[in-house]
């Protein structure tokens, strides 16, 4: 073998080296593009829940007024025609009300326990419920105001 067929396999060598290497650099800057879109997009989604769900909370506001107008107004059409309208626009965004009723179990990871009252109940029932709460998409925004069951002296 001569000097330039040595030098044309070191070549050759180097060349296909070189080419993985590129292939390689090439490969990890795809996946890190891959998971920086995907950080992107997590971050655009947490934005987004979080917009939304102060935009929902002020709007409930507006909505438990119309609801107490309607109860006050019940001839009045248009209130209930709007309540409802705005009802199926909070349904369709993931807004439920939670389900609380007179002598269901105090859950501190649900109810928001205003205050206490001697009753005939079990300890640590439900008595009266004070103001509704609301989940946005299985998590609690707003959380139900209750007043629980105690044994012994009243508003302890």
């Amino acid at each position: 073998m001569s000097e330039d067929d040595d030098s044309k396999k070191d070549f050759e060598i180097e060349g296909k080296n070189g080419e993985e290497n590129y292939k390689e650099k090439y490969l990890r800057l795809l996946a890190e593009f891959d998971n920086f879109k995907k950080f992107k997009d997590r971050e655009y989604c947490n934005v987004k829940n979080i917009m939304t769900k102060d935009l929902i909370m002020e709007i409930i506001t507006v909505w438990e007024d119309l609801e107490k107008a309607k109860c006050n107004n019940k001839e009045d059409k248009a209130i209930e025609m709007i309540y409802n309208k705005l009802s199926n626009i909070l349904s369709a965004y993931g807004l439920e009300q939670i389900e609380v009723k007179i002598n269901d179990g105090f859950d501190h990871n649900i109810h928001d326990a205003v205050s206490h009252q001697k009753s005939e109940l079990d300890e640590d029932k439900i008595v009266e419920i004070v103001k509704n709460g609301y989940m946005l998409n299985g998590v609690v925004i707003k959380h139900p105001q209750v007043v629980v069951s105690k044994r012994g002296e009243e508003n302890e």
